[in-house]
């Protein structure tokens, strides 16, 4: 089988990267061993113009959302399935302090400041923030129907990549039975063993992340108490999640997960029921710098990685930069 681009992952760099490939015209084909601790389809999937509890804008922000939006307007049209929903944020400020953080970086354009003691019945003991230009994107439906596409039009194998198959023959790459005149490395926190991009910055950390079902809140809004609730479908919503550096297994914090439910159900007036608990451990960079790269000795071989939780904002961008390196 040849290829003009193999991508190996289908996390969130290497569905973004695919699409981007499709939509230039070239041929792609995806290896992905769908592990069940995948951290792109566990994060919060939303995109956020904010960064941290500075309440500064994210650097770039306007050319990343501008290259989200194309992508997955684009995808939407090809899988025929709605990815984006906009969302106002409303970030409930948990102390005085945390008030008067923002009311001092406040820029009406991106958010606003409400001193009300409740939202919707919501407790709001120190008033809360509603952030503007924010979206949510269907992580099930974006990685569910693209590797259906990617299966009906293009190939995909579901399997563990094996570095060792990989031979570079006349500038070509082959892996088994496939040549490929490029090769993308989009594995997650698999890179970490990748023998062609050693030495690179690269640490790890496990998160938790609970799903539970709230038939009373509204389901328009994303929300930020001491953790951070989204809407998933209906009435499902994403809940978490906390960040582990030192571990050695990726076992349920359950003690984490009754904290964390604790400390929702203070706010919200409103039965809250646990549908799951998963776990993921994360691909993480020194600094949380995204990986765009391309091999010192290869330049038909490149890696994307690193996204980390602005993931769902930045792929796009960073993917383009990685394509034209590669001059593809």
């Amino acid at each position: 089988m040849k290829l003009d681009v193999l991508i190996v992952g289908q996390g969130i760099a290497g569905t973004i990267a695919s699409y981007q490939l499709i939509n230039k015209g070239y041929s792609v084909g995806i290896i992905d061993n769908a592990k069940q601790h995948l951290s792109s389809q566990l994060a919060s999937a939303i995109i956020n113009p904010l960064s941290g509890k500075k309440w500064n804008q994210v650097a770039q922000f306007d050319k990343f959302l501008r290259d989200s939006l194309s992508t997955y307007k684009g995808m939407e049209q090809l899988i025929n399935q709605p990815l984006l929903q906009p969302k106002n944020h409303l970030y409930f400020f948990q102390s005085k302090e945390e008030q008067l953080v923002a009311k001092q970086q406040i820029k009406p354009e991106w958010f606003t400041i409400s001193e009300e003691k409740a939202f919707k019945n919501i407790n709001s003991p120190y008033g809360y923030a509603q952030i503007k230009h924010c979206y949510s994107i269907a992580q099930d439906i974006l990685f569910e129907k693209w590797k259906q596409y990617i299966a009906q039009h293009y190939y995909i194998e579901n399997t563990l990549f094996e570095y060792q198959e990989l031979k570079h023959i006349n500038n070509q790459w082959h892996y088994k039975d496939i040549q490929s005149n490029a090769i993308i490395f989009c594995e997650g926190i698999n890179a970490i063993n990748n023998p062609y991009f050693k030495d690179l910055p690269f640490t790890k950390n496990r998160g938790d992340v609970l799903y539970v079902n709230i038939a009373e809140l509204d389901n328009n809004y994303i929300y930020s108490f001491k953790d951070r609730l989204v809407p998933i479908k209906n009435q499902l919503f994403w809940l978490g999640s906390n960040h582990t550096w030192n571990y050695d297994n990726l076992n349920k914090d359950t003690q984490w997960a009754d904290k964390c439910l604790h400390d929702l159900q203070e706010q919200l007036p409103y039965g809250i029921q646990l549908i799951d608990h998963r776990v993921a451990e994360r691909p993480t960079t020194v600094g949380q710098k995204p990986l765009a790269l391309i091999h010192g000795y290869h330049p038909n071989l490149g890696l994307l990685n690193g996204l980390g939780t602005r993931g769902y904002l930045q792929a796009s961008t960073y993917s383009k930069i990685l394509l034209e390196q590669m001059q593809l």
